[in-house]
């Protein structure tokens, strides 16, 4: 009788393994709605979403999910998500401001560091937080000073997408293309950007 029981008892035991997370559920909601979910660095859909253990087994054989938010113009956020329980996120995505640059990113820099890179920071966070006009202007005098910077063209193309001159866009990443070929951000910017070009 003994040997009966342990023979069942070995038998069941792979099931229990397997089972042990089944019907588990995470869900994830973001303010703003419509951010990007990343599960171990791959891109699986947009909140609100909800990850079940059926679903995405491997990930849940784990005792924790990776997980990463992202929204364009918003500062990424990830958390780590037990697979014992089911679990509610509600993930806040603060916008980027140029606040965030200069308080996140600029100290970052030793004093002595380039200007040049921090100049292009303080830019990039005026164009993230939609202050177009005075990044313009700013932009305008930068180009001046550092003709052959990728990236200024970059920020330039996307003021000019702002107020849908996608012409001027196109031949301002050309010029950062003709500046930096490799760059495969501005190819894939460029693409998108003549694809949107009415015949």
């Amino acid at each position: 009788m003994k040997l009966i029981y342990f023979a069942i008892t070995i038998l069941l035991l792979p099931s229990m393994i397997l089972t042990g997370c089944a019907g588990k559920v995470v869900k994830i909601e973001s303010n703003p709605s419509g951010a990007n979910v990343f599960l171990d660095s791959k891109n699986i859909g947009a909140t609100p979403l909800e990850l079940a253990s059926d679903k995405y087994a491997d990930p849940f054989s784990k005792e924790y999910l990776d997980i990463r938010v992202e929204k364009a113009g918003h500062q990424s956020r990830s958390v780590l998500a037990s697979t014992r329980v089911s679990q509610d996120f509600l993930i806040s995505l603060d916008p980027y401001s140029t606040d965030y640059y200069e308080k996140m990113v600029l100290p970052n820099f030793q004093d002595g560091a380039n200007k040049m890179t921090k100049e292009i920071l303080t830019l990039q966070a005026m164009v993230m937080s939609k202050k177009y006009d005075q990044a313009e202007e700013r932009l305008k005098k930068f180009i001046e000073i550092y003709p052959n910077i990728a990236a200024a063209y970059v920020l330039q193309a996307n003021i000019e997408s702002s107020k849908n001159n996608l012409d001027q866009a196109i031949k301002n990443l050309e010029r950062a293309s003709s500046i930096d070929p490799e760059d495969t951000v501005v190819k894939r910017m460029l693409e998108s950007f003549r694809r949107s070009v009415p015949r």
